[in-house]
């Protein structure tokens, strides 16, 4: 399951519970999964993550972080009716904070007035009683049955300094803790990208490992076991016996993937974030591509044509700067060459097609 998304009209709490164990998350009014991401620093994979609750405790330092926070200002729990004050206080804190974020609260949740939202959400308010009240962070979090799920954390840039963003998330943990819920699901994390280490900060996760689809203790995780960097060395397996042999083989990164998966075109057009590339790729000229499936440990060989090019609708898509070179255009598959378990025979099958006919893409028209 490379990429789903959902858009429910109702969301009864224990289908939500059922969507957040089986590796979903929220975004705006829907539902998604997605096992890898792609962006300027690479491809990874995404580590979806629970704290379980059921006789958690705060370590020292977190506990002693949110006593000192009580003690300047108020923090309350209730549902979440976003108004001017959170929205104003929202577009401060992105004009100050790095990456890629929605410019409203309002994409952030997906609002429609026209329709009522499928989530049950909450909101931790902190207020400084000392400056008329005033709203210096806040975060919004789903319930569901047993489990909650965090959204989006948002504080004051003047008050930076007292970790208040990081504060919210602990709040919800102890509002989790006190109501008896037994999960909270921060999101996913990404090795390597220390954006994400602060969910990681505040106990043992566990991770849903993308392969066998269990919860274990994330700090059991191997990096290299994770698909992507699977799918890195099985395609750099053949990438060079292919150019020994002189075929002109490419890895290169495929940013349409979610599209296509979003459209379920999957059986139809390539669906990877990475493959190789034998041979150029030109609108409309067949060409041989060699992809990798960490899930069922195969190589495929397809023939592919480059149909829509979808540079100006994903001109914004972030791509790994000096990595594999990305394809924009739409592949579709003219014929499956084979499904084979080694890169030994995924080479061999490439290599007989170069070998038959090495410069026109006619005879892959007949495959």
């Amino acid at each position: 399951m490379t990429f789903r998304i959902l858009f429910p009209k109702i969301l009864e709490p224990e289908r939500l519970d059922q969507l957040l164990a089986s590796g979903w998350f929220r975004m705006r009014r829907s539902m998604f999964t997605t096992r890898y991401l792609l962006d300027d620093k690479g491809l990874h994979t995404a580590v979806w993550a629970r704290l379980r609750l059921d006789g958690f405790e705060f370590r020292p330092g977190l506990a002693r972080q949110m006593r000192r926070i009580e003690r300047r200002y108020d923090v309350s729990v209730a549902r979440a009716r976003p108004g001017m004050e959170e929205r104003q206080l929202y577009r401060r804190y992105v004009a100050h904070a790095q990456g890629e974020r929605p410019d409203e609260l309002g994409d952030v949740l997906g609002e429609d007035p026209s329709r009522i939202s499928p989530f049950d959400t909450w909101q931790v308010s902190i207020r400084d009683p000392a400056d008329g009240d005033r709203l210096v962070a806040f975060s919004l979090f789903d319930q569901g049955l047993l489990a909650l799920q965090s959204i989006v954390g948002v504080y004051d840039p003047e008050r930076s300094k007292d970790g208040l963003g990081f504060a919210t998330l602990l709040f919800e943990i102890r509002h989790g803790i006190d109501n008896a819920f037994e999960f909270h699901y921060p999101g996913y994390v990404v090795q390597g990208v220390s954006a994400f280490d602060y969910k990681r900060r505040v106990g043992n996760l566990d991770y849903r490992d993308p392969l066998d689809r269990r919860w274990r203790p994330l700090s059991e995780m191997d990096p290299e076991a994770l698909p992507d960097a699977q799918m890195r060395r099985a395609l750099d397996a053949v990438i060079e016996p292919l150019k020994a042999a002189g075929v002109p083989a490419t890895l290169r990164c495929y940013p349409p993937f979610q599209l296509i998966h979003v459209h379920a075109a999957e059986k139809r057009c390539l669906a990877e974030p990475l493959f190789v590339t034998c041979g150029p790729v030109a609108p409309g000229q067949p060409t041989v591509g060699v992809t990798y499936d960490p899930e069922v440990r195969h190589w495929a060989v397809d023939a592919w044509v480059p149909t829509r090019d979808l540079s100006s609708l994903l001109n914004l898509a972030r791509v790994p700067a000096g990595g594999p070179p990305p394809e924009w255009h739409i592949l579709s598959r003219t014929a499956r060459i084979g499904v084979v378990d080694s890169a030994a025979s995924a080479i061999r099958q490439v290599r007989r097609l170069w070998a038959l006919s090495p410069h026109s893409a006619a005879d892959l028209d007949d495959l």
